[in-house]
C-alpha cells in the first residue's frame, strides 16, 4: 500500500513539474520538431539535386553519343558539374570534360579540370582516375619528372587499384624516354611476371611486349643464365667378381 502511495505521490509531482514548465517543454518540443523538419527537408534537396543532375547528365550523354567528343563538348560537361556540385552526377561530369578537353589536345585545360576533381571529390571511387589524368596532361605537356612523380604517386597511394599496372607502365615508359633502361626494365620485368601476356591483364601483357623489345635493344639488361649445377665424381663400378678377389 506504502508503494502504490509513493508511487501516486510521484506520479503527481510530475504532473506538477509538467504543468510548471509547460512554456519550456513546448519550447523544446518545437525546436526538435523544427531539427527533424530541417534533416528531412536537407535530405529531400539533396535527393532532388542528385536526380536532376544525373537527369541532365543522361540528355547531355545522349546528345553527344552520335557525334565525337571535343572541347565544345567537354564545355557543356564542365558547365554541368560547375551548376551541380557536390553530386554523383557532376562528378562523373567533370572527369568526362576533362577528358574530352585531353582528348582535344588541351593538355593544361585537362589537368586544372583533373587537379579541380582531386579537390572536390577526393573520396570518389573515380578518383585514381583523375590522379592518371593529372599525369598523364603532365606527361603529355613534357613535364616528364613532375608526370614520374605524379604516376608514384598513384602506385604508392592506390597500391590495390586496377590502374597501378597502368601507372607502372608509364612509369617504365618514361624511365626509357630518360635514358634509364635499367629501371625501365626493372618494372616492365616486374610486371610481366606477375602477369604476362596470357594474364588477361592488358597492362601486364604490355609489359611483357615492351620488356622483350628493351632486351633486343639492350642486350646487357638480360639476366645470366644460370650454371650447371656441378656433377660429383663417383668411383668406377667393380664387377662382382672383383669383389670377391682376395687382398
Amino acid at each position: 500500500m506504502s508503494s502504490e502511495i509513493a508511487q501516486s505521490s510521484e506520479f503527481y509531482k510530475l504532473v506538477a513539474w509538467v504543468d510548471a514548465n509547460r512554456k519550456r517543454i513546448a519550447w523544446i518540443g518545437g525546436i526538435v520538431v523544427a531539427v527533424v523538419l530541417a534533416v528531412s527537408f536537407y535530405f529531400w534537396n539533396k535527393d532532388q539535386q542528385e536526380l536532376k543532375a544525373a537527369q541532365a547528365l543522361s540528355a547531355l550523354e545522349a546528345r553527344n553519343a552520335s557525334s565525337p567528343g571535343d572541347a565544345a563538348a567537354a564545355d557543356g560537361y564542365l558547365k554541368l558539374a560547375a551548376e551541380n556540385p557536390n553530386t554523383a552526377a557532376a562528378a562523373r561530369a567533370l572527369l568526362t570534360g576533362a577528358g574530352l578537353l585531353f582528348d582535344a589536345g588541351k593538355f593544361k585545360e585537362a589537368q586544372a579540370q583533373f587537379e579541380k576533381f582531386l579537390r572536390d571529390y577526393s573520396d570518389n571511387p573515380l578518383i585514381t582516375e583523375a590522379a592518371l589524368g593529372v599525369a598523364a596532361s603532365l606527361e603529355a605537356q613534357g613535364s616528364i619528372a613532375d608526370a614520374i612523380t605524379r604516376y608514384n604517386e598513384v602506385i604508392q597511394r592506390h597500391p590495390n587499384d586496377p590502374s597501378v599496372n597502368q601507372a607502372k607502365v608509364a612509369v617504365a615508359r618514361l624511365y626509357v624516354t630518360q635514358n634509364k633502361p635499367e629501371q625501365a626494365f626493372k618494372i616492365y620485368d616486374e610486371l610481366a611476371r606477375n602477369g604476362g601476356i596470357n594474364s588477361g591483364d592488358s597492362w601486364s601483357a604490355e609489359a611483357a611486349i615492351q620488356r622483350e623489345e628493351l632486351l633486343d635493344k639492350y642486350p646487357n639488361l638480360r639476366p645470366p643464365a644460370p650454371k650447371p649445377a656441378a656433377i660429383s665424381p663417383t668411383a668406377s663400378p667393380v664387377s662382382p667378381l672383383q669383389s670377391l678377389q682376395p687382398k
